[in-house]
């Protein structure tokens, strides 16, 4: 079965623009977002991980997560989580996870991988949070691109 990936995603969700793969944007919704006030530093932290640090570990609306749900395909929402099975042989199963964890490593990040009938699972929750953040949306692009062939090589 083939699966369509789109691939290039871009979308807000909460107050953060991503713009897969993987690059978040602040948006002017929240002050201090767009940058530090005049007079303050940000030496040594890029906008991506500023925002992050920020706005990640929020719980998304369910609005917003209907929103990333739209533009990830063949994710669900279930219960406080978002989830994606993906038919897979029995011996790609190995490298599929692998690849998925080294995306997750650069996001710090992880996901629960749980092998099934057919394939593989992906599960993704901020335990800190209780739920969907953003940080889980942006995972499942990661976890997207991988899948079509996309993502980087981490090693």
């Amino acid at each position: 079965m083939a699966i369509g990936v789109p691939m290039h995603i871009a979308a807000y969700v909460g107050n953060v623009m991503f713009d897969w793969p993987g690059t978040a944007y602040g948006r002017a919704s929240r002050e201090g977002v767009n940058g530090p006030a005049r007079g303050s530093s940000s030496k040594g932290t890029s906008e991506a991980d500023r925002v992050r640090g920020r706005t990640m570990a929020e719980l998304l609306t369910d609005e917003e997560i209907d929103t990333a749900l739209a533009a990830l395909e063949g994710w669900r929402r279930v219960g406080d989580a978002l989830v994606r099975d993906i038919p897979i042989t029995a011996d790609s199963y190995d490298w599929m996870s692998q690849a998925v964890m080294n995306e997750a490593d650069a996001l710090n990040h992880h996901p629960e991988i749980e092998r099934t009938g057919d394939g593989i699972r992906f599960r993704l929750w901020t335990h800190s949070a209780g739920g969907v953040t953003a940080l889980d949306v942006e995972l499942a692009a990661h976890i997207d691109q991988v899948v079509a062939g996309g993502a980087r090589d981490r090693g």
